[in-house]
C-alpha cells in the first residue's frame, strides 16, 4: 500500500531533519567568543554585535591603518555584543573572520561537534563538547595535519602540539585559576622524546636538558642559575643573595673560581675566591671606592 504524497512528504522532510541535513544559517553579525574568561573555561558563548556596521568599519579602518580615523566612542560602539539565544538545532556562522559549524541540543547547551575555521589564518579545529562544555578542541595545520590538541579539565587546559612526524613537540598546561603570565608550565621535546625544556611560570624555573636526558641548565626565578656539561657536571653557578651576587666556575664539577660582587653602604667590594682540588686557597678582596686589593688565606689571615 502506497503512502499518500502529504504523508510522504512529510515524512522525507522528517528523514532530513533528523540525518542532520537541515541546517540554519545565522546573520554575519554573530560569531563565537574565543577571547573570554569563559571559554578558558570550557565555555563557548555565540554571541552578536549590536552594532555590525560599525564593526565593520572599525575593521577596515585598522586593516588600512587609518587609525587616527578611529575614535574611542567608535571602539566602544563597535564592540557591544550580546549573548544569543537559540533553539535546538544545527547552525552556521560564516562571515568574513571565521565559519563555525555546531549543534544546539536541550536546554541551549551545545553538543556533539564543531567545525571551526579561522579564515583569516587558514586554521580549521574541531570542537568536542560534553555537557555543554568544551572537552577538546583539535587543531588543524592548512594541509589538514593535526598540529595542537587542547584538552578541558575544570581548571586545567592541557595542550599538546605535535611536530610534521606527528610525534609531540611540546605539552603546554595553562591553569584558569591563576593569574595570566603565572599560569603556564610549558614542556619541549627533542626530536628523540626526551625532554628539552621545562618553563614553569607558577615556580618561575625554567630547566633545560641535552638530548641524553641529562640536565643542561636551571633557572630559578631570575635568582640562580646552574649550568651543566653534556656528562652532568656543574660547570657554572650564579646567584644573587642578600650581599650582592656571585659567579662560580667549575671544571668537571669541581669549583676553581668565584666572583662576587656586593654593595652597601661603603660602597662596592669585589671579592675573588681560588680554589685548589674543590678547596678553598686564598682569596682577594677589592675596594671600590679605594681601588685597593687584599689578598687573604683559607683562614681569612691578610697576606701582605
Amino acid at each position: 500500500k502506497q503512502l499518500p504524497m502529504k504523508k510522504f512528504i512529510f515524512l522525507i522532510t522528517t528523514i532530513i531533519s533528523w540525518g542532520g541535513i537541515a541546517q540554519t544559517t545565522l546573520k554575519p553579525s554573530y560569531y563565537v567568543d574565543t577571547k573570554s574568561d569563559a571559554f578558558k573555561h570550557g565555555i563557548v558563548e555565540i554571541k552578536e554585535y549590536v552594532n555590525y556596521e560599525q564593526y565593520q568599519q572599525l575593521q577596515l579602518l585598522m586593516k588600512k591603518g587609518n587609525v587616527g580615523n578611529i575614535s574611542n566612542e567608535m571602539m566602544q560602539q563597535a564592540y557591544v555584543s550580546k549573548r544569543a539565544s537559540l533553539q535546538k538545532g544545527k547552525y552556521i556562522i560564516d562571515n568574513d573572520e571565521h565559519q563555525f559549524e555546531f549543534e544546539v541540543g536541550n536546554g541551549g547547551l551545545l553538543i556533539g561537534e564543531g567545525k571551526y575555521l579561522n579564515k583569516k589564518r587558514n586554521i580549521a579545529s574541531t570542537y568536542i563538547f560534553n555537557n555543554g562544555r568544551l572537552a577538546e578542541i583539535h587543531l588543524f595545520t592548512p594541509e589538514g595535519r593535526l598540529r595542537k590538541k587542547n584538552v578541558f579539565k575544570g581548571n586545567l587546559i592541557e595542550g599538546v602540539v605535535y611536530n610534521h612526524e606527528g610525534n609531540i613537540a611540546q605539552k603546554i598546561e595553562i591553569h584558569t585559576n591563576l593569574k595570566e603570565g603565572s599560569d603556564q608550565v610549558v614542556t619541549t621535546y627533542h626530536k628523540n622524546g626526551n625532554i628539552s625544556k621545562i618553563e614553569d611560570h607558577i615556580k618561575k624555573t625554567t630547566k633545560e636538558y641535552y638530548q641524553s636526558g641529562k640536565p643542561k641548565m636551571e633557572l630559578i626565578e631570575s635568582k640562580s642559575a646552574v649550568k651543566y656539561d653534556p656528562e652532568g657536571n656543574i660547570i657554572e653557578k650564579w646567584y644573587i643573595n642578600d650581599k650582592g651576587n656571585c659567579k662560580e666556575i667549575y671544571e668537571k664539577g669541581v669549583i676553581t673560581l668565584k666572583n662576587c660582587e656586593s654593595r652597601g653602604l661603603q660602597g662596592i667590594k669585589i671579592s675573588n675566591y681560588y680554589y685548589k682540588n674543590g678547596q678553598l686557597e686564598y682569596y682577594t678582596i677589592t675596594d671600590g671606592k679605594t681601588n685597593k686589593t687584599q689578598k687573604y688565606d683559607s683562614n681569612n689571615n691578610p697576606i701582605n
